[in-house]
């Protein structure tokens, strides 16, 4: 089977290695431009934070009912949000579309395990442990704290 880098109806398009830690990445959404490893916080299109909010009201003036728009203050979270998961990436920035494609065993092996049962099997063995030791003592905390 053919390959062309360009045809985005080719799921291998959607699977790339970041060109500077060599992690996975699998394209959830976006086109093939610039993106960063790890970036997973995507944005609106427009921006509603900053945009004021109104509320519309119907009043009578003169015996007659209009709408008339009250603006409302934007309001302050209760709580800001938090979580306890770490960014996974190095975060350098390159060209999803750039990269080359993933190799064939790669991409099977990916897509080996079938059932959970299958995950936690191979979470349990002792190859995995060894190469997520070895990834994790060479992750930078620096950077994260």
């Amino acid at each position: 089977m053919s390959y062309n880098l360009l045809d985005n109806a080719d799921p291998r398009n959607l699977i790339k290695r970041c060109p500077n830690c060599q992690l996975i990445w699998y394209k959830t959404e976006g086109c093939d431009g610039t993106t960063s490893c790890g970036n997973n916080g995507f944005s609106n299109y427009f921006d509603l934070s900053s945009r004021p909010f109104f509320r519309y009201i119907l009043v009578r003036i003169n015996g007659k009912l209009t709408w008339q728009k009250n603006e409302k203050p934007k309001r302050t979270p209760v709580k800001i949000a938090q979580t306890d998961a770490k960014r996974v990436g190095c975060g350098v920035s390159f060209v999803w579309g750039q990269q080359p494609k993933i190799e064939e065993e790669k991409i099977l092996e990916l897509f080996k395990v079938k059932t959970i049962e299958e995950a936690r099997e191979l979470i349990r063995n002792a190859k995995f442990s060894k190469t997520r030791a070895e990834y994790e003592s060479r992750i930078d905390r620096s950077f994260h704290t």
